[in-house]
């Protein structure tokens, strides 16, 4: 099992991301890529052949924010640079873990993972990899939200096919949900209950009093995102809130976007709470 990627260029060694030791969320993906591309890996197509179509698996369904406001605003090039930069994220990763246990694509703007299967490394690496994919859109100044689920879904890339009550679930959170990250669907919370703390941490989930569009504000479990990102801000230079101050100055004449812009800074503010206790008590979160 490789434990270390190192960059081809610089030498500099990164941690497997099953370890779930963060590093720099650019570096690492240029890293990992450059270590691909050097090793003859197998194609995406390769990967997804060995998965089982009808499976027990995690789904994130994610939608990207201000689509309309952006394509009347940007050039196409602006916008494709920003899209093939979170679909060169995705296509990175679905190459990039050894289990093969995540797979990403991109429809419009929405953004839909899965796992493998249910097995607790697949459920690592989809929290692992969701947590960064909201980091790496946020650094590209693009808001972004979702629900997460659980269940039998059927996967079938190949072919284009995806479907089961689990998408509809995650779907439906995403609809609901009224600031940037992720929520856990209960299918999705009670499935990670169950899975060993060193594998999926406890500092990836902070439960807060969440914002919904029909049902007012419902305490629910959130996918902590922000922890992530305040985890290599002072090492690697990857400053969150400046790309937050940015996206608020692209949306402050708008009421809803700012709406939802306020509504995450409430949440943010549950987020590190967590972090802050356990530097106190001089702990690194994963």
């Amino acid at each position: 099992m490789m434990n270390e990627l190192t960059c081809p260029n610089c030498g500099t060694q990164i941690k497997d991301p099953r370890k779930k030791e963060i590093e720099t969320i650019t570096s690492e993906l240029v890293a990992i890529k450059k270590f691909i591309e050097g090793n003859g890996s197998r194609s995406w197509k390769e990967i997804i052949s060995d998965w089982k179509p009808t499976n027990s698996r995690f789904v994130a369904f994610l939608d990207l924010l201000g689509f309309k406001d952006m394509v009347a605003k940007n050039t196409h090039e602006g916008i494709l640079e920003k899209f093939r930069s979170l679909s060169a994220f995705a296509q990175v990763h679905k190459r990039d873990f050894q289990a093969h246990n995540v797979f990403a694509t991109i429809f419009s703007d929405s953004i839909i993972i899965f796992s493998k299967d249910d097995s607790n490394e697949a459920a690592g690496d989809f929290i692992f990899f969701v947590r960064h994919l909201i980091c790496r859109a946020i650094e590209l100044r693009l808001g972004i939200k979702g629900g997460l689920a659980f269940g039998e879904l059927t996967v079938d890339p190949l072919n284009q096919l995806y479907f089961g009550q689990p998408l509809i679930d995650a779907y439906q959170l995403e609809e609901e949900l009224q600031c940037y990250g992720a929520v856990l669907h209960s299918t999705a919370e009670e499935r990670l209950a169950s899975i060993p703390e060193k594998v999926v941490s406890k500092y990836n989930f902070t439960r807060i009093p969440t914002k919904l569009k029909k049902h007012g504000t419902i305490d629910m479990l959130n996918l902590n995102w922000y922890g992530l990102a305040i985890t290599v801000k002072e090492s690697h230079g990857f400053d969150i809130d400046k790309y937050l101050d940015d996206i608020q100055l692209s949306v402050s004449d708008k009421p809803r976007p700012m709406e939802y812009l306020q509504n995450t800074m409430e949440t943010i503010a549950e987020m590190v709470k967590p972090y802050k206790e356990a530097e106190k008590r001089q702990q690194i979160p994963m």
